[in-house]
């Protein structure tokens, strides 16, 4: 229900960016408070004590390693890390696959997170007319709602959030790397 609220208000309120900024910083609370409810049903303690942790870490600092030999802030890869691969991901690949896979089975549910990823992400092309004009605004759903499959899929396969926390935020930093005819790789694998 709260997810349902959030997600509504980017589309209802005309001020989108303090929206933005509210789901940004009200986010871990209600992560807390979810986890809080629901300590017994979701399988936080596996999941969040996974030797992925290992893995999450090591892509973190080698990130920060690399944006610093490049001489590029590093804040940015701390903001990375925190939105959009931590809380997309807890979210959509953590949060409400758990939630409806009791109801649905977790193949509906993925399907499900990936169609509210989808449309959580059509704030953009409807707040800002022309951002994708003509056959770009279908390849831009088309790619929202792959890419979420894509995680859902791997935080399926490996019952481990770190893993996707670390791919998403590494599609995003890989930016530094592509030329001006490869940036499609990493918009692609990080739309938005």
């Amino acid at each position: 229900m709260g997810e349902a609220l959030i997600f509504g208000c980017f589309f209802f309120f005309f001020d989108y960016h303090i929206l933005f900024f509210v789901y940004l910083y009200a986010a871990p609370f209600v992560f807390a408070m979810i986890l809080y409810l629901f300590r017994t049903r979701l399988p936080v303690k596996k999941n969040f004590l996974s030797k992925d942790l290992l893995l999450l870490i090591a892509v973190i600092v080698a990130w920060l390693y690399v944006y610093a030999l490049v001489k590029q802030s590093t804040v940015y890869v701390l903001s990375i890390t925190y939105y959009p691969a931590i809380l997309e991901e807890l979210n959509f690949r953590f949060i409400i696959p758990e939630m409806l896979s009791r109801k649905t089975g977790m193949g509906k549910a993925l399907i499900i997170q990936a169609l509210l990823y989808t449309i959580f992400y059509m704030g953009l092309p409807v707040l800002k007319p022309g951002s994708y004009p003509g056959v770009y605004l279908y390849f831009f759903i088309f790619d929202n709602f792959a890419t979420s499959l894509f995680y859902g899929a791997i935080y399926y396969l490996r019952k481990s959030i770190y893993l996707d926390i670390a791919l998403h935020m590494s599609f995003y930093l890989i930016e530094i790397f592509l030329t001006t005819s490869t940036a499609w790789i990493g918009a692609a694998l990080a739309p938005v």
